[in-house]
């Protein structure tokens, strides 16, 4: 192979429609957002088939039922959800930064007894 040229890398995956679907959803789901999504999904689809005219209806009578608590229950759950998913990420960076601390501690220790500098098995981000 010369120096001069770059192998040219074959992608057999050509982007589509699908194949965006599919990466939304797999981030969404690493990521812990699938539920916002699909909620989103179904509020936006739900809205699209109200005819024009109604929207307006619709929102004052949600309002109304949030006046009268007919729907407090839905709405406490809603409060719990987004609550408890800014609490997990909290503890999760509070967890990381943990491991973090205990492996550099491990590392100190290792390279301390074994009198010479280890080498790395962190990965540089």
């Amino acid at each position: 192979m010369s120096r001069g040229k770059k192998k040219e890398e074959h992608n057999p995956y050509t982007p589509n429609f699908n194949f965006v679907i599919l990466k939304l959803l797999s981030k969404a789901f690493d990521k812990g957002q699938l539920f916002y999504m699909v909620f989103g999904l179904i509020i936006v689809i739900s809205v699209m088939k109200i005819p024009g005219g109604e929207i307006l209806p619709f929102i004052e009578n949600v309002i109304q039922l949030l006046e009268n608590f007919s729907i407090l229950g839905w709405a406490l759950f809603v409060a719990i959800v987004l609550i408890s998913t800014f609490r997990v990420k909290y503890l999760k960076k509070i967890h990381q930064f943990e491991i973090d601390r205990i492996s550099e501690k491990k590392t100190e220790l290792q390279n301390h007894l074994s009198s010479r500098e280890l080498s790395s098995s962190k990965k540089d981000v």
